[in-house]
This record gives C-alpha cells, sequence and structure tokens, in this order.
C-alpha cells in the first residue's frame, strides 16, 4: 500500500485527479511523454530501474506498482 500511495500522490501532483489501483494510466491524463518522466521520478523515488520493455507493458496503477513492488 506505501508504494500505491506514494504513486497516487505523484499523480496528484502532477494531474490533480485522484486514483485506484484499477485506474488506466491513460485515464489519469499521462501521455506516453509524461509516462516517462513519471517512471524516471518513480525509479528514483523507489532506487529501482523499470526496463523499456517494462515500462511498454505498464497499462493501469496496478501494473506500476507491481512492477515497482516486485524490485524492491
Amino acid at each position: 500500500m506505501e508504494t500505491f500511495n506514494q504513486i497516487a500522490k505523484m499523480v496528484k501532483q502532477r494531474t490533480g485527479k485522484d486514483i485506484t489501483l484499477e485506474s488506466n494510466l491513460k485515464d489519469t491524463g499521462i501521455d506516453s511523454l509524461d509516462l516517462l518522466d513519471f517512471i524516471v521520478e518513480a525509479e528514483g523515488i523507489f532506487n529501482v530501474e523499470i526496463s523499456d520493455d517494462e515500462l511498454l507493458k505498464l497499462q493501469t496503477v496496478k501494473d506500476v506498482v507491481v512492477a515497482i513492488d516486485s524490485k524492491r
């Protein structure tokens, strides 16, 4: 839940929108360029690295949380 809370905070700061685990990243207003910046920021915060292949598979907030948590 800690990862989700931090991700939710990051999305809220960028878009002003509240999210759930099921939220689709496109529905949050984060486009593909924003997603790259968002993931780079998340990598720094969580001290993980998400590969380009993984990045392309991220569709929902839950996908981001699982990707980050699997590397911690």
